[in-house]
């Protein structure tokens, strides 16, 4: 009896129907993304994850599809609205910096972050002159008036990130000024609008399964990385090696 039970497993291993539940039940569960901060790398990036470079080494007939799937509208602004800025691309107060500040990572956008910074004599937003010194540091630091604001918009986010080299505090000032006394800073500004293109979606849904899984687990008794392709081995068994991995860029 036993050897007849062991002899229906393993030919049940065998079966598709086994190879997909082990796949499914071992590593599939909800997806879980980062909600945007006023920091720019907590923003799913896709126009980096399917750039030319980043499909580089997958299957040309998938990476002809993945490369449509982001389209680019730039338009050039002599009047763009400096409080529409949400994320910054750089701060000493992003991520885990020696900075000891307030994180501009805490914040779902510079109008909160610059809300929730405490004042202090060189950065505060409390009065006009107020207004007009963090001006001046941000076209001193990380926006310079001979140069026009490179802006991303993100319609899957409904977000503007502008890419900056510094002043980042002083932003985060003028945004939430801007917008508590209704003031105006406006700028020149290129915008280059993404947009995920649905054509190229509803061809990636009539052929394709995608999968967002971490490749690598961490063994907490010997503090090694094991089972690193373990989803992509399941897969190799069910698809017949007819998989592609991308990995995330940031």
């Amino acid at each position: 009896m036993r050897y007849l039970t062991e002899l229906i497993c393993d030919l049940y291993r065998l079966t598709d129907h086994h190879k997909l539940t082990t796949a499914t039940f071992k590593n599939l569960a909800d997806i879980k993304l980062f909600k945007p901060t006023a920091d720019a790398d907590t923003i799913l990036q896709l126009e980096n994850i399917f750039s030319e470079y980043s499909l580089r080494y997958i299957d040309k007939d998938l990476a002809e599809i993945l490369s449509n799937l982001i389209t680019t509208d730039k338009k050039h602004s002599l009047d763009f609205d400096f409080n529409k800025i949400q994320s910054l691309t750089d701060s000493k107060s992003f991520g885990c910096g020696w900075s000891k500040v307030i994180n501009g990572s805490w914040f779902k956008d510079l109008y909160s972050w610059g809300e929730g910074m405490y004042p202090a004599e060189n950065l505060k937003a409390e009065n006009i002159l107020d207004w007009k010194d963090n001006i001046w540091h941000i076209e001193h630091e990380g926006f310079p008036p001979r140069n026009p604001i490179n802006v991303k918009y993100y319609s899957w986010f409904d977000r503007y990130v502008a890419s900056n080299s510094g002043g980042s505090h002083h932003a985060a000032m003028v945004v939430y000024q801007s917008v508590r006394d209704g003031l105006e800073y406006k700028r020149e500004a290129v915008i280059k609008q993404l947009s995920i293109d649905p054509g190229t979606v509803e061809i990636l849904d009539k052929n394709y399964y995608s999968f967002i899984f971490q490749i690598k687990t961490l063994n907490k008794e010997t503090r090694i990385y094991t089972s690193e392709y373990e989803f992509t081995d399941a897969l190799k068994d069910f698809g017949q090696n007819r998989h592609t991995i991308l990995k995330p860029v940031n």
